[in-house]
């Protein structure tokens, strides 16, 4: 049964408009253990020309991080904050130049650019035909569904992980339990860690080779898709954030083209009711403030309501 749709998959005009429609497609078959993605199989070749046609890199950049850049290139001119880029299992018929890689215990994945998850809350979020369409012009090929490589513990529902506290009293299990200080009915709340360029730079070469001369972009694109396999939680994402006499004097602050001042969080859920419900663990959060070197809280996104297509 395809998931409940809260959104309208009708044109708001009786001429039918592909720009306000969702795109109507589902796996060809059920998956209880891995989490089934709509998306674009990559190979390593495409990456490299792609990013080349819009910045200088060779083949020895590290082609994640190049990937990780792509991803918020096509996230911004598509106008979609779904599409990421995901490891998935090798099955089935992909095309020959994509490039297979090997996995833990030998299990053969590729890489993809997704364009949604087939779950309750995120199949709502899925791209327009339009959006789509644009995708497909972009990369170069069609895109059919995948399976996750693995199965992170965010996905299990509420039921599963919001349990008591153990015999011990550890509530590293339990989902967090935080909300905004206060409402704001034009900006979605973020909850978070604000960014630093420094941190980023030190994060990176505790884990790659890299220097002061890097994209720094692509390596904040690239320290979020690390964060994400290090904590094991899918929502964890850069977000600009409003300015506030509470942001740490070394979060790096940016101008942006209207002139508006704003910082870079790693942001690891929005206060939207669909969203939320996937918000991370007590554990989760811990393994983030080690790693972070920081606290996380509320946060007013920059953009107003009318930038998301909900």
């Amino acid at each position: 049964t395809p998931p409940i749709d809260s959104r309208k998959t009708t044109p708001r005009t009786p001429q039918h408009d592909y720009s306000n429609t969702l795109i109507e497609t589902y796996p060809p078959h059920d998956d209880k253990n891995h989490l089934q993605f709509y998306g674009f199989a990559l190979s390593e070749q495409w990456i490299l020309d792609f990013a080349r046609a819009r910045a200088t890199v060779t083949e020895k950049d590290n082609v994640i991080m190049i990937l990780c850049g792509i991803v918020r290139y096509l996230q911004q001119i598509i106008g979609n904050s779904e599409i990421a880029f995901e490891s998935v299992k090798l099955e089935g018929d992909v095309p020959p130049d994509v490039t297979v890689y090997d996995g833990v215990e030998g299990v053969k994945y590729i890489n993809i650019i997704s364009m949604c998850a087939f779950y309750k809350e995120g199949w709502p979020l899925r791209p327009t035909l339009a959006q789509a369409r644009k995708l497909e012009e972009l990369i170069g090929r069609k895109p059919r569904s995948f399976q996750r490589l693995y199965v992170p513990d965010v996905y299990v529902d509420d039921s599963d992980v919001e349990r008591s506290n153990d015999s011990t009293g550890n509530n590293d299990s339990r989902k967090i339990d935080t909300t905004p200080p206060h409402d704001n009915p034009d900006h979605l709340q973020f909850y978070g860690f604000a960014l630093s360029e420094n941190w980023v730079l030190d994060f990176a070469k505790s884990r790659v080779g890299v220097d002061e001369n890097d994209n720094m972009l692509t390596l904040m694109c690239w320290a979020v898709q690390q964060l994400k396999h290090d904590i094991g939680c899918r929502l964890i994402n850069m977000q600009p954030v409003e300015l506030d006499v509470e942001t740490p004097p070394e979060a790096t602050v940016y101008e942006g083209p209207t002139g508006m001042k704003h910082i870079m969080i790693v942001s690891v859920g929005a206060f939207y009711p669909d969203i939320w419900r996937h918000r991370p663990t007590y554990g989760q959060v811990k393994e983030m403030e080690k790693l972070m070197g920081s606290k996380p809280r509320w946060w007013t996104d920059i953009n107003d309501w009318e930038f998301y297509e909900w």
